[in-house]
């Protein structure tokens, strides 16, 4: 294990480098906002948020928090220096097909991992069905 952390990090996806991502709103999303892959696009389109971590070196669990509708079943993948930490669909049945309060999901990604200051993070969201892949943030946890 590496150094402690000192406090937790949110990143709010929607504020950092988006690839054929946009931003929408919604007053239940953190921050007012979140991304997603704009539509119409086919199934298998990606987009990508991109940072670089910048809080203190040390371990941590890693959370995502996305919305899972259920008009489609798209993918979420995270990295970080390029090397999968988690990938999963978008398969969850209840609520309606646009993100609400409901469809609000939170998946830890990462358990007890080293993220050293300017480590780069991908989350990676690939398009299947009516699933746009609204992701909202990300959060580090110290262990």
């Amino acid at each position: 294990n590496g150094p402690a952390a000192n406090a937790p990090v949110r990143i709010e996806l929607e504020d950092v480098t988006l690839d054929n991502l946009i931003t929408g709103t919604a007053g239940f999303a953190s921050g007012g906002e979140f991304a997603f892959v704009p539509f119409p696009n086919p199934p298998g389109t990606t987009g990508t948020a991109s940072f670089d971590f910048t809080g203190d070196t040390g371990t941590y669990d890693v959370f995502l928090t996305y919305f899972d509708e259920n008009d489609g079943v798209g993918t979420l993948t995270v990295l970080q220096n390029d090397g999968q930490l988690d990938t999963f669909q978008l398969n969850d049945p209840a609520g309606p097909g646009f993100p609400t309060a409901d469809n609000l999901r939170t998946r830890q990604v990462a358990d007890n991992i080293l993220v050293s200051n300017g480590d780069d993070f991908d989350v990676e969201a690939i398009v299947g069905g009516g699933e746009f892949n609204r992701i909202d943030y990300i959060d580090f946890i110290p262990v």
